[in-house]
């Protein structure tokens, strides 16, 4: 073990404590509330992080060279669709971690050729993306800890 290994060791720790805190926690992390090109784009980087594991062998890879599911790369990817779907903005700082290591695991997929691994990088692009989008919208939305674009379904749900 190297000590940025160490550290994001903890961090993935603490992460997973910040995901338990919102699912039991006054503050809940609403994961239906994205709706549009989050949504797709969410729902599409899940579905590839579970196939993540066989693309190794297709993409000319052999164990122990080959990632698999359980090390950070896809955990992150899959990581990465669920904050796609969800209200950022209820909790914008648990984006932190898949940012940091959608950084450092997607520079590595690039210098070691693991090409499964780029989805790594461009999942943190759009995470960063959605979280920037979440600090925009109205102070309406934000007060209701609602994404505009579930809250603007809602709306129209209710004048039908």
């Amino acid at each position: 073990m190297n000590p940025p290994a160490l550290a994001f060791g903890a961090l993935f720790l603490l992460q997973a404590v910040l995901f338990v805190g919102l699912a039991y926690g006054r503050k809940r992390l609403d994961v239906a509330a994205a709706q549009g090109l989050w949504r797709l784009l969410g729902l599409s980087f899940m579905g590839y992080s579970l196939v993540y594991p066989a693309l190794g062998p297709l993409l000319g890879l052999e164990y122990p060279r080959m990632p698999t599911f359980g090390v950070p790369c896809p955990t992150v990817i899959l990581t990465v669709g669920f904050l796609l779907t969800a209200n950022l903005r209820v909790a914008r700082w648990i984006a932190v971690t898949p940012l940091l290591w959608s950084t450092k695991g997607g520079s590595a997929a690039f210098l070691l050729g693991i090409r499964a691994g780029l989805v790594l990088a461009l999942s943190g692009v759009a995470l960063l993306a959605r979280v920037v989008a979440s600090f925009t919208h109205s102070g309406e939305d934000l007060s209701r800890g609602r994404d505009p674009s579930a809250s603007q379904l809602h709306d129209e749900e209710q004048e039908a």
